[in-house]
């Protein structure tokens, strides 16, 4: 029996969300190709309001939905106070959060783009320390109410880090770009690559600070 339908005439509402997600980590350290991983993760969460009173829990265990039943109305005879009820049936917004070439795309890919960012930075300075990381990530998750409310959504993620490192006598410098986005057409690796360079000439000229009266800015 489902989770939500074995809570019937136990709270006054419930909610509960689930999630399962792959990975796919590549690493770069120092110019050379450190791991590249294959990570799977999955979890559900339950909430509910009993005596108008929040209760929750969570759990990796798929299978056992006794505890993760019990563990949440117990959570709620100690739970705050919930002047509120779960989301109720409606129809969301659609909006793009799904690309199939980031799910398709192999480690080798990811490989071969991290090699390309090593070489672009490397033509500029091969005395630099480099890393890079790469991720593809697909996420599967379903929200649903006794309310009525059931929502599945498909995501995925890429996301590109790159920093370089200089060391010389008596200064340390770390200079890092990155670029995440949903679908692909908006991953340039090179373009990245580029950006960072752009940061490395900013640094070749130190500034020195003369003692002065100088302008403060404070940002909201």
């Amino acid at each position: 029996m489902a989770i939500l339908e074995r809570l019937h005439k136990k709270v006054e509402t419930a909610e509960l969300y689930e999630f399962r997600s792959w990975e796919t980590p590549v690493r770069f350290r120092a110019g050379e190709l450190e791991s590249a991983k294959a990570i799977e993760r999955t979890g559900r969460a339950l909430r509910v309001i009993k005596n108008g009173r929040l209760g929750y829990s969570t759990t990796t265990d798929l299978e056992d939905e006794e505890s993760l039943i019990e563990d949440t109305l117990a959570s709620a005879r100690f739970g705050d106070p919930a002047p509120f009820e779960f989301a109720p049936k409606a129809e969301p917004a659609q909006v793009e959060c799904f690309d199939p070439r980031v799910e398709r795309l192999e480690v080798e890919q990811m490989i071969s783009m991290g090699e390309e960012v090593v070489e672009r930075v490397k033509s500029y300075n091969p005395e630099l320390h480099i890393e890079v990381g790469l991720n593809r990530a697909v996420e599967e998750v379903s929200l649903r109410t006794t309310s009525g409310q059931e929502l599945r959504e498909r995501t995925t993620t890429f996301t590109l880090v790159v920093e370089a490192q200089r060391t010389e006598e008596g200064d340390i410098l770390i200079v890092y770009d990155e670029l995440a986005s949903r679908t692909l057409r908006e991953i340039d690796h090179l373009k990245l690559a580029d950006s960072l360079i752009e940061r490395l000439r900013w640094c070749e000229r130190l500034a020195k600070v003369e003692t002065t009266t100088m302008p403060v800015l404070f940002t909201p």
